[in-house]
């Protein structure tokens, strides 16, 4: 899970629950996955969104994005106050918040091939 650089002011000891996950070892791919590297024009080009689902998805990330930022602000008011119960309230949802908006783009990315679109990054989609 990753946070975007701009939310984290300071990195320090916290009292909220986690979970402790033993490292997997990395699955050993056959020789036959190993060597296979498919060629450009070998990609699924069938994967492709079509214009209402792009907008219906770019629609969602800027929902997302609102909610991210409005978050953002009630999590820096709180810890403007001290409200340490406040603030971890937000925390959790921005944590959530960012989850959800990662999902998201690991879905554009597996229907494009593993890469982002353009249109993912542009600013004022809609």
């Amino acid at each position: 899970m990753g946070i975007e650089k701009e939310f984290v002011r300071e990195i320090r000891e916290s009292d909220l629950p986690y979970i402790v996950e033993k490292p997997q070892p990395a699955k050993k791919k056959s020789q036959a996955e190993a060597e296979y590297k498919p060629k450009p024009e070998q990609k699924k080009k069938t994967g492709l969104l079509p214009n209402p689902e792009k907008k219906v998805i770019l629609k969602e990330k800027m929902r997302i994005t609102r909610e991210i930022e409005a978050v953002s602000v009630a999590y820096n008011e709180a810890k403007a106050k001290n409200d340490s119960k406040q603030t971890n309230e937000q925390w959790k949802k921005l944590l959530l918040l960012n989850k959800e908006l990662s999902a998201l783009r690991d879905q554009v990315k597996t229907v494009h091939g593993e890469q982002i679109p353009s249109w993912w990054d542009k600013d004022n989609q809609m």
